[in-house]
C-alpha cells in the first residue's frame, strides 16, 4: 500500500488548524501528503478591504506557503466561492478524479456525521458540504463503473471536528512547526 495522505478541506488553513501537527508526524514517517482546498477562502479575510481577486490571490499564496512548511507534494485548488460550497456531483467528480490520481491510503477531512452545530466555525456550511462530498467520493473512487479511471480503495478515514472524538493526537514534539 502506498504511503499517501490526501487531506480535503473547504478553505485555506482548515488542514493546518485542524490537523497540521498530525500531518507533520505522518510526513516524518515518510508519507506523501496532498491537499485539496475546495474554496478560495476569500470571505474569511481578516485584514482591511481588498478586492475579491486580491483576497483570492493572497489566500492561495498563504496556503502554498503553509503547504511548503508541511512538506505537501501538491495542493489542488478547486476555486469554489467561499461560503457557497454545496454538495453536487460536479464536486464529487473532481474529488474522485483526485483520489484516483494520488491514490491515498488515508484521507483526512471534516467529520460528515457531526451535526451537533455546537460551534459556528466548525460547522460552517462549506465544512459540512466538503465532508459529505469527500465521504461519498471515497465510495465512488473504488467503484469501477461510476467514474473513469482505475478504481482505488482508501484504507482509512481520519475525521477532524467530531462531536464524539475517539482519538486525540499528541503533537507536543511538532507543535512549534505547526505554529
Amino acid at each position: 500500500m502506498s504511503k499517501v495522505i490526501l487531506a480535503i478541506s473547504a478553505h485555506p488553513d482548515d488542514i493546518e488548524f485542524a490537523c497540521g501537527g498530525t500531518m507533520f508526524k505522518f510526513a516524518e514517517k515518510g508519507y506523501d501528503i496532498y491537499l485539496v482546498v475546495a474554496t478560495n477562502g476569500e470571505n474569511g479575510f481578516k485584514i482591511s478591504y481588498k478586492p475579491r481577486t486580491e483576497r483570492v490571490r493572497i489566500r492561495h499564496l498563504e496556503q502554498l506557503k503553509a503547504a511548503k512548511i508541511l512538506g505537501v507534494k501538491n495542493v489542488f485548488f478547486l476555486n469554489y466561492r467561499d461560503g457557497y460550497l454545496t454538495y453536487n456531483d460536479q464536486l464529487r467528480s473532481k474529488l474522485v478524479k483526485i483520489i484516483k490520481k494520488v491514490r491515498p491510503e488515508i484521507i483526512f477531512t471534516f467529520d460528515p456525521g457531526n451535526k451537533s452545530f455546537e460551534n459556528v466555525n466548525l460547522h460552517h456550511r462549506d465544512h459540512r458540504a466538503i465532508a459529505e462530498v469527500a465521504f461519498d467520493a471515497v465510495f465512488a473512487s473504488r467503484n469501477r463503473y461510476m467514474f473513469k479511471g482505475d478504481p482505488h480503495s482508501v484504507s482509512s478515514f481520519y475525521f477532524f471536528g467530531p462531536d464524539k472524538p475517539n482519538h486525540f493526537e499528541n503533537i507536543v514534539e511538532v507543535y512549534k512547526q505547526k505554529n
